[in-house]
């Protein structure tokens, strides 16, 4: 069976709802097997990924591919590559940037929320 791949991108910081992505990524985690995460989190102003976030949950980091900094026009490759986005945000109802590229190249099962 082929790994289905999530993706979630965007600056690591509590407003763009990472942790969110990561606890249901946990819940998926431990009922599929097949199931991969990858994050393009990294910020270049704080150096800082997500991985520690990750460790915390109790998130198997075999099953994550970080993806290191790029220019936007390497992305789409990077998007073509997964399954599904997830855009979790508790203040953007539908500019979220990388959403927009995700969404951009073709990928057609994008989803994001906006929490009140």
């Amino acid at each position: 069976l082929d790994d289905f791949v999530i993706f979630s991108g965007g600056k690591f910081e509590d407003r763009k709802g990472q942790d969110i992505t990561i606890n249901a990524y946990k819940v998926i985690q431990d009922r599929y097997p097949n199931v991969k995460l990858v994050c393009s989190w990294y910020n270049a102003y704080t150096g800082t990924g997500g991985k520690e976030a990750l460790e915390k949950a109790g998130v198997d980091l075999s099953r994550v591919i970080f993806v290191p900094f790029l220019t936007n026009n390497n992305m789409p490759e990077i998007y073509q590559n997964t399954d599904i986005g997830v855009f979790p945000s508790r203040c953007e109802a539908g500019t979220n940037l990388v959403m927009m590229e995700y969404m951009a190249s073709r990928v057609i099962s994008c989803h994001t929320l906006k929490l009140i």
